[in-house]
């Protein structure tokens, strides 16, 4: 049961991903927070905070710590004022 109820990662286009890969280095290069979308298997899980990049790994500091997602799991990153990039 617990099989079927896994989910499958969406399709992002080419659009989506350049959207996404700007929108990071804007907050990287001026240090605002955004949104970060996960995907997994069980949820989507929304991360809110400052980004850095070191490889495949995208390191989210939020207020309660710092989380390290594999950019490969990444399905939306957006602006603290609700812009989507």
């Amino acid at each position: 049961q617990r099989e079927r109820t896994r989910r499958k990662r969406p399709a992002l286009t080419e659009e989506r991903l350049e959207e996404m890969q700007y929108t990071l280095s804007e907050a990287i290069r001026e240090g605002f927070a955004v949104r970060v979308t996960v995907f997994t298997p069980e949820r989507d899980v929304v991360l809110v905070g400052r980004v850095s990049v070191y490889g495949r790994e995208l390191r989210v500091r939020t207020v309660n710590g710092v989380r390290v997602v594999d950019v490969r799991n990444v399905v939306g990153v957006d602006t603290m004022n609700g812009q989507s990039r």
